[in-house]
């Protein structure tokens, strides 16, 4: 599996932290920012976001894929939303948040060869 990396400055930085991780990091934050807009208070929108976090966790526990990880982050985000009282949880901007993460996320599986297999010598069937 091919590991691409870039040099930023001096420090080594590889494809998939850039492309893989980041825009899940993006995404923790915009739906932080997302919640607190509702005129919820920090803590409902940090403890909201953070069961996102653990959903993360938690899907791909249970179905090892993008796909997992998606489902239960959404899924625990808005039950920890109904549990904290919030009325109309931002679902737009999850939705378009997910579609974005995995838009750029598959950029880096691309780089990183690891989701779909790598570039091959091999003819191909006709």
């Amino acid at each position: 599996m091919p590991t691409h990396a870039f040099v930023l400055g001096g420090l080594t930085v590889r494809s998939w932290v850039i492309l893989g991780q980041l825009p899940f990091a993006l995404l923790v934050l915009l739906l932080l920012c997302a919640v607190k807009r509702t005129g919820t208070s920090w803590r409902t929108a940090v403890l909201s976001t953070g069961a996102f976090a653990a959903g993360l966790a938690l899907g791909t526990t249970i179905l090892p894929s993008v796909i997992g990880a998606m489902a239960g982050g959404l899924g625990l985000w808005v039950l920890a939303q109904r549990l904290l009282g919030v009325r109309r949880p931002p679902l737009a901007v999850a939705g378009l948040g997910l579609a974005a993460t995995v838009a750029v996320g598959r950029w880096g599986c691309l780089l990183n060869g690891c989701c779909f297999g790598t570039v091959t010598d091999l003819p191909r069937r006709r």
